[in-house]
């Protein structure tokens, strides 16, 4: 006769009462790297296409250096407007410490994929739970897995609503958290009904479900876990009530997707 070792069931009511009770500290890898300004943003996918370089985080070469990364040789910098402070000279302005400000284009800047840390434009999702698999749970669910293109460092990852596709920026330090985060967007929010939903519900659910996996399978640290927690109270607070008890529609959807992508990942092992 076979049987099959499955996990023991989850108590997820209880995690995600704990992903709204317990503290948290929102990891700081969401506010690291510069902010660009819609315009500057545009300029450097713009430059990066014409050049042949691959669309992928900014960053000034310190700002790289800070992160442990380096400028690969012969790589020129990006060029984007940057604001520079001008000192009236004359006799009349001596008293004005303010000065005038004008903006520049200055090439100080450089793209993940012009560094040694772009890694293909891959994160690192080595080192899974042996009876979970992320490949085998993309593939269940009907998930691709792509390259990161996007300029902003701050970003953790994206789901692209539509094509059933994804993508985790290689410097996240919690790429399976923002893994399954993204996973839980694709197979909850892809009706129109729901893309029209306020952004504080879509997230509330996504990194819930995150986190029950996460801390169910044993895919993020205590840092990771506790980056979440601030994440879901912080999204919660859009809504009276939301940081006591999610609702119990809401609850459901979370935990039979949180559900959902833990099977899809499993390696049932039968024996004789």
């Amino acid at each position: 006769m076979k049987t099959v070792n499955q996990p023991a069931k989850p108590h997820y009511g209880q995690l995600l009462n704990q992903a709204l009770s317990e503290p948290g500290k929102l990891s700081t890898a969401y506010s690291a790297m510069h902010k660009f300004s819609v315009l500057n943003r545009a300029l450097a996918v713009q430059q990066m296409i014409e050049r042949g370089i691959e669309v992928s985080p900014l960053g000034s070469y310190g700002a790289w250096r800070k992160q442990g990364i380096n400028v690969l040789k012969g790589h020129k910098g990006i060029a984007l407007w940057m604001p520079v402070t001008i000192k009236d000279k004359t006799k009349e302005a001596e008293d004005d410490e303010t000065g005038k400000i004008i903006f520049v284009m200055k090439p100080h800047w450089f793209a993940l994929s012009q560094t040694d840390g772009w890694n293909n434009g891959e994160a690192n999702l080595s080192g899974f739970h042996p009876e979970w698999d992320a490949e085998r749970a993309l593939d269940v669910l009907g998930v691709e897995l792509k390259k990161f293109h996007d300029v902003n460092a701050n970003k953790m990852g994206y789901a692209t609503i539509g094509d059933n596709t994804i993508a985790i920026n290689p410097m996240n330090p919690h790429p399976f958290k923002t893994l399954v985060h993204e996973m839980a967007h694709q197979i909850m929010h892809i009706e129109t009904e729901w893309r029209n939903q306020p952004p504080a519900v879509l997230e509330v659910e996504a990194e819930s479900v995150a986190f029950i996996v996460c801390a169910t399978l044993g895919l993020a640290d205590d840092d990771a876990l506790s980056s979440s927690r601030a994440y879901i109270q912080g999204w919660a607070s859009s809504f009276p009530g939301w940081q006591e008890k999610v609702p119990v529609f809401h609850a459901k959807r979370i935990f039979n997707t949180a559900n959902r992508i833990i099977k899809a990942g499993e390696d049932f092992t039968d024996e004789s």
